[in-house]
């Protein structure tokens, strides 16, 4: 057990004291605890931390004995036997594995340690305990007297506890309530009831599990290509919102408490051995998502048979000379709805765990420090989104709650303040995905994303009217700096290509903006012509082919420094071996 100095806190008039009781994921906590403190008439007066204690070996061993006579707990000892040699082969795969890329980033998990150095830097007393209700516990929860106490993952709180703050204890629950009361994974028997949505509730606590008065609810859509994974992602941004709105009602006082009516449901948290079971059913009803490749697997597999070898030796060349080149991927939109350009969340968090075990992801400004100071040693990438769609406010920061995902996304001012569609959405028949609003991209940069500009219309700068290119491109940036309050430093070209770029809009862009992006393919290296363009890849779903592209092994070759149609004497090319151009829309 351990335990940072838990001060006295001392009654301030016009600052509102939270206490938090909670066994949530310790980084989904962190950011709860960074968006309370963000209001500087907020105060978190402790973290009380459950850490599970694990049952004595001869209670695990009767248990196992008792056990044994059941088959769907032979088959679950099974699977985690085989589990377990499985990840010792995966340990040693993700070792060579970074070793062939010659990156060794690091990849610490966020813990209970992470989590209690946060609270440190934030100067909030931390706590862990496997017993809430101990004296200890309840001394610590007293001490900072709290007016309102949140409850998010715990066992069963008795009131003795969470009667303690001023205004009694609120719980997040993520699921609707009286619908869906108990335990389980998030999502789980609303897949298996073929649910249309899964509710997120913050509600008060009662003596009775999950019976208090609705304080605040909300409800997420459970579409085609969501998973167990994406909807307990979800629900952890949902609830983190709630609860900072809850936080708000209580200390302005205008808290509104809606009574649960109806008898409800109540569901118990299933066995371990029964969960794959459940999980089984799900895909069965669910269907399985589809394959997205843009190559057939087979030349996929031959490019890493042939040119294997080779990548890493060039690898390992480049650590020991400090000449990486700086990969940046662009996307537009992470949605589970059916969409021409969209990646699901489910397999957006995949391939962020899998690039950050072996790539540096940086945002663009440490990028560009990188390729000005002369020397990249670690394989690296960053991320950027085009157009600024809303489906990316929920997703993009589900991601971010299971690892750092810096990103730069580039909007079109105009059309978020309109909150009108993308004409290319409409063309391939793409309806309902709008435009993030302004207090959307302020709440995005408060999470650590960064914006650029895209022009305001999502404008064709292959035209050569400077009249309209200043206004699409200056004004743009006038706009978005006006709503955000800070200076807006980057732009990429809204269809990226060559053809889509006139030597005035390149002009222009450059005189205005630190860095300019197209979108036809390219990496960034230290010393290569210019300062202002950068190039991009698209960020494809499959997962090999990004790392063949980002191995430069998908498409081969290398632009030429583009600086514009008009007028340029370059046109941009590469050597190719016969796989056609992936093109932006």
């Amino acid at each position: 057990m351990s335990m940072s100095d838990p001060a006295q806190q001392t009654q301030t008039d016009n600052v509102f004291r939270v206490v938090i009781m909670s066994g949530a994921p310790p980084r989904v906590l962190a950011r709860l605890l960074t968006e309370i403190c963000r209001h500087d008439s907020r105060r978190v007066t402790g973290v009380l931390y459950w850490v599970q204690k694990p049952l004595p070996l001869n209670k695990r061993v009767r248990n196992f004995v008792s056990q044994l006579h059941k088959p769907a707990y032979l088959r679950y000892v099974a699977d985690r036997l085989v589990s377990t040699v499985a990840g010792q082969c995966r340990r040693l795969g993700h070792f060579l594995a970074r070793v062939a890329h010659a990156g060794f980033p690091d990849t610490a998990d966020f813990g209970v340690a992470e989590l209690e150095e946060h609270c440190r830097q934030l100067g909030i007393p931390f706590q862990t305990t496997d017993q809430f209700h101990s004296e200890q516990s309840l001394a610590f929860v007293s001490a900072g007297q709290p007016d309102l106490g949140i409850v998010y993952g715990t066992p069963i709180l008795k009131p003795k506890l969470f009667q303690i703050p001023r205004h009694g204890s609120v719980n997040l629950h993520q699921r609707k309530v009286p619908d869906y009361r108990g335990g389980g994974p998030i999502g789980l028997w609303e897949l298996l009831d073929g649910a249309q949505e899964i509710g997120v509730t913050v509600h008060r606590v009662a003596a009775k599990l999950d019976s208090g008065a609705i304080i605040r609810a909300v409800e997420i859509p459970i579409q085609p290509f969501d998973t167990l994974v994406s909807l307990e992602a979800k629900a952890h941004v949902t609830g983190i919102d709630l609860l900072v709105a809850t936080v708000d009602d209580f200390a302005m006082g205008t808290v509104t408490e809606v009574p649960q009516t109806g008898s409800g449901r109540m569901f118990r948290n299933p066995k371990p051995e029964d969960l794959p079971e459940l999980k089984r059913q799900i895909r069965l009803l669910r269907g399985p998502q589809p394959a997205e490749r843009t190559y057939p697997r087979w030349k996929l597999l031959v490019r890493c048979l042939l040119f294997g070898p080779f990548l890493v030796a060039r690898n390992w060349y480049r650590r020991l000379t400090g000449t990486f080149p700086i990969v940046i991927l662009y996307h537009h939109v992470i949605t589970d709805r059916p969409h021409f350009m969209g990646m699901s969340t489910d397999r957006f968090l995949s391939q962020m765990q899998y690039l950050r075990r072996y790539y540096n992801i940086v945002d663009l400004k440490t990028a560009q420090r990188l390729l000005q100071s002369g020397r990249v040693s670690e394989p690296t990438i960053v991320l950027t989104f085009d157009d600024g769609y809303r489906d990316n406010v929920l997703n993009l920061r589900a991601a971010a709650l299971d690892g750092d995902v810096p990103a730069t996304l580039y909007i079109c001012s105009e059309q978020l303040e309109l909150g009108r569609p993308f004409a290319h959405d409409l063309q391939h028949g793409c309806r309902g995905f709008a435009p993030m609003t302004w207090d959307e991209v302020r709440k995005m940069e408060a999470w650590g994303f960064d914006f650029g500009a895209h022009t305001r219309t999502h404008f064709d700068c292959g035209s050569t009217d400077e009249e309209m290119l200043l206004q699409e491109i200056i004004e743009c940036r006038r706009e978005i700096e006006e709503q955000v309050g800070h200076d807006i430093q980057d732009f990429s070209f809204p269809l990226g290509l060559p053809p889509n770029i006139s030597r005035p809009a390149f002009d222009i862009a450059a005189r205005n903006y630190s860095t300019v992006a197209s979108a036809y393919g390219g990496v960034n290296r230290c010393g290569q012509p210019g300062t202002h363009h950068l190039y991009r890849v698209p960020h494809l779903s499959s997962l090999l082919e990004v790392e063949l592209q980002l191995q430069s092994a998908l498409v081969l070759g290398q632009p030429v420094y583009w600086t514009g149609g008009e007028g340029s004497s370059k046109q941009p090319g590469r050597h190719r071996v016969g796989e056609p151009e992936l093109v932006d829309v």
